[in-house]
C-alpha cells in the first residue's frame, strides 16, 4: 500500500505538460526569430527593388544610344521652343501671333 502512495505522489509531482512560464518563453523566442526573419526579407525586397531600378535605367540608356545611332542626335537636342510650347498647351499649336488660343477663338470676325 505504501508503494502505491509513493508512485501516485511521484506522478503528481512530475510535470507532464508545460507551465505558463515555459509557454511564454517559447513564444518570446519565436517572436525574436520572426522579427529577425522579417527584417532580412524586407532588406532583400529593398535590394531587389534597387536592382530592378538599375536595370530599367540601363535599358533607357541603351534605348537612347540606339536612338542616337539611328538619328544622329539625342531626342532633347532636336527640340525647339515651338515644340516645347505646343506640348505645354496639350497638343494645341499656337498660331504665329502672340495671342493664346482661347483669345484667338473669342476675337470678333
Amino acid at each position: 500500500m505504501m508503494r502505491t502512495l509513493l508512485t501516485r505522489r511521484r506522478r503528481v509531482a512530475s510535470p507532464r505538460g508545460m507551465t505558463l512560464l515555459e509557454i511564454m518563453i517559447v513564444v518570446a523566442i519565436l517572436g525574436l526569430i520572426a522579427s529577425v526573419v522579417v527584417v532580412g526579407v524586407m532588406n532583400s525586397f529593398e535590394r531587389a527593388r534597387i536592382s530592378a531600378s538599375r536595370l530599367k535605367v540601363g535599358q533607357i540608356l541603351q534605348a537612347l544610344d540606339m536612338y542616337r545611332a539611328n538619328e544622329g542626335d539625342y531626342p532633347a537636342a532636336r527640340r525647339t521652343s515651338r515644340t516645347r510650347t505646343s506640348r505645354r498647351t496639350s497638343g494645341v499649336r499656337s498660331s504665329s501671333t502672340s495671342t493664346p488660343p482661347a483669345t484667338a477663338a473669342a476675337a470678333p470676325r
